[in-house]
């Protein structure tokens, strides 16, 4: 019996060690190094590919930035977990790249962005990607575009810094507090033993979902900022993120012009499998 204990407990620490390997190696990341994007962007025709990190209260924020010196800038914002990458047919796109600099952000904690370093406060993540807006400056038309987590957060951009925000597309947000599942496992995945466990990505995921409902609430009072025209895309079969996130917004946005598109038994990566519908209303903002 001691035998058989001992092979058990020894075949239990040696999965326990590869899975630990494992989820630290870069497979779960969730990110493609610079290189990486570069070679992909470059196969896919675009040559003027840049990566800048800027500096806020000692947080890196990272991005990819394809083609310069257009009068539109696209911003395209991730959802939890991602990474700038997740946006690399975008980036990959001719046609929106022959009309507007198109830039893609890893959001703390997340690509190269103090990877592994989580930042739950939208109005500290809005904060950190400012200087991005400022870059482009108040002359450009820029569109913010933001998928699951970062819907709430390009809507937070545009409640904190109007002046540099020109529209907003919302695929799939989840920006209505009372929507937010209420998960009881969540401050248990956040324990040491079991966060040392997880892939940096899903910790930085968790850690940030988990306040996301107070995070929303904040917001409730400054939606009313919002004036850029807004475009809501969401999938009626969406099981993470309730389409019924649109309904609240449309409520919320009474001084903005709002359209929406419910994408037929389509799912929360509606992001990758509506690409052309999503280029569409892309480029309607480019008019």
């Amino acid at each position: 019996m001691k035998k058989i204990f001992f092979r058990k407990r020894m075949l239990f620490i040696y999965f326990l060690i590869v899975w630990v390997v494992f989820a630290h190696s870069g497979c779960l990341s969730f990110r493609m190094s610079e290189k990486k994007q570069r070679e992909h962007l470059q196969n896919k025709g675009q040559k003027e590919i840049q990566f800048f990190t800027s500096q806020v209260e000692k947080r890196n924020i990272h991005y990819t930035q394809v083609g310069y010196d257009k009068k539109h800038v696209l911003i395209f914002v991730h959802g939890s977990p991602g990474s700038s990458s997740a946006w690399i047919d975008y980036l990959s796109d001719s046609t929106l790249s022959s009309q507007a600099i198109l830039c893609s952000i890893d959001r703390a904690g997340y690509g190269d962005s103090d990877y592994g370093r989580s930042e739950g406060s939208l109005e500290k993540q809005a904060k950190q990607i400012k200087p991005i807006l400022e870059k482009y400056g108040q002359d450009k038309n820029i569109v913010l575009i933001g998928h699951s987590l970062g819907g709430p957060l390009v809507a937070r951009l545009a409640m904190d810094y109007p002046d540099f925000v020109d529209g907003l597309i919302i695929i799939a947000g989840s920006c209505s507090p009372e929507l937010e599942p209420k998960e009881w496992f969540r401050p248990i995945l956040d324990w040491i033993p079991i966060r040392w466990l997880m892939p940096p990505s899903f910790k930085v995921s968790n850690q940030e979902i988990m306040p996301l409902r107070k995070e929303l609430e904040k917001m409730l009072p400054f939606w009313e900022k919002i004036k850029c025209p807004v475009h809501l895309i969401h999938g009626d079969k969406d099981t993470f993120v309730p389409v019924e996130n649109v309904d609240f917004c449309k409520k919320m946005l009474q001084n903005a012009p709002t359209e929406t598109t419910i994408l037929k038994d389509k799912d929360h990566f509606i992001v990758w499998s509506s690409y052309k519908t999503i280029q569409n209303i892309i480029l309607s903002f480019l008019k």
